[in-house]
């Protein structure tokens, strides 16, 4: 695989951690992860058809503005097609701008540049015996220990945790559609401008400036890994629901459990975009689709915008 694959799938999970790698193919699911008592693969595929009908109306906001309105769509990164969908795309002709997070392109030749190894501690030394032990448990199958042993955590968190429930589950649900390039595409294809909250450059500089609080993150997600996994599978169906409750209730499990992962892919990304926010739903009329955990929750975008004072209005009947 080249490195601008791996670029490719350390964006989409560092977004979303975990949705990049049904690549690997479809496995056994192993110890089933449960929703209130039912397999998730039965509930995600029982909900999934409702979903895509009514996904628009639970996540897509209107946001008032001095200059008019704009509106934010809570992404799943890899899952709905938005084409079709009346709701998402009346709101997309009204505006001028198309915003995602980062620009993908950008973001892989940077990484790229970025990826080459550790150069003086080796992971299975800053990791220690015991997590050494379970990230191997952990990994792509046949992954060779010496590579291994020289990658940085960040990598490791995007390219190396590996779980066949979750496998599975992403390989039964075929969700291999980019909503945010599908957007891009269509923002192209109708001459809207296309602009990001975060430069590519920055985030990745960022990453190598916050080494340790990375490697922190993958110390806490291998001590607590069955829970995270469980977490990643359960996301769909919770987004599925349209319930923003139990949306609320998945981030606060989160937050709970891994506080710093949930600080590093989560809540300091939402204080780094927000500027950059404020300024296009100032100058009115920007379509912006940021990921739906970075809209949801006690301090989720859409609750420190409301708290700014911003008239915000739910195109469905759940807010």
């Amino acid at each position: 695989m080249n490195l601008k694959v791996l670029a490719m799938i350390a964006l989409d999970v560092s977004i979303a951690p975990c949705w990049g790698q049904s690549m690997f193919g479809p496995q056994a699911l192993g110890d089933g992860v449960k929703v209130n008592g039912e397999d998730v693969i039965t509930v995600l595929l029982r909900s999934r058809e409702l979903a895509q009908a009514r996904f628009a109306h639970s996540y897509c906001w209107k946001v008032e503005g001095p200059n008019g309105p704009s509106y934010l769509l809570g992404t799943i990164h890899r899952g709905y097609s938005v084409l079709g969908n009346a709701a998402i795309m009346d709101a997309f002709r009204e505006t001028q701008t198309m915003i995602i997070e980062t620009d993908p392109k950008a973001f892989s030749d940077q990484y790229v540049m970025w990826l080459p190894a550790l150069s003086s501690d080796t992971l299975d030394t800053l990791l220690g015996p015991e997590l050494w032990e379970k990230l191997k448990a952990h990994t792509i199958p046949n992954a060779p220990i010496l590579n291994l042993m020289h990658i940085k955590p960040f990598t490791a968190i995007t390219q190396g945790l590996y779980d066949a429930r979750l496998v599975n589950a992403q390989a039964q649900l075929n969700t291999n559609v980019a909503m945010e390039s599908e957007l891009m595409d269509m923002a192209a294809g109708t001459h809207k401008r296309i602009a990001y909250l975060e430069d590519a450059a920055d985030r990745v500089k960022a990453l190598d400036e916050s080494s340790s609080e990375v490697l922190d993150v993958l110390k806490e997600i291998l001590s607590n890994f069955d829970f995270y996994i469980g977490q990643q599978v359960k996301r769909e169906a919770v987004i599925n629901s349209g319930d923003h409750a139990a949306m609320d209730a998945w981030l606060f499990e989160t937050k709970r459990q891994l506080p710093k992962f949930y600080k590093l892919f989560v809540s300091s990304r939402n204080a780094l975009w927000l500027p950059n926010l404020e300024a296009h739903l100032a100058a009115g009329h920007a379509f912006i689709a940021i990921g739906t955990a970075h809209l949801i929750g006690e301090d989720g975008m859409l609750q420190t915008l409301k708290q700014k004072g911003y008239k915000i209005t739910s195109l469905g009947s759940k807010d």
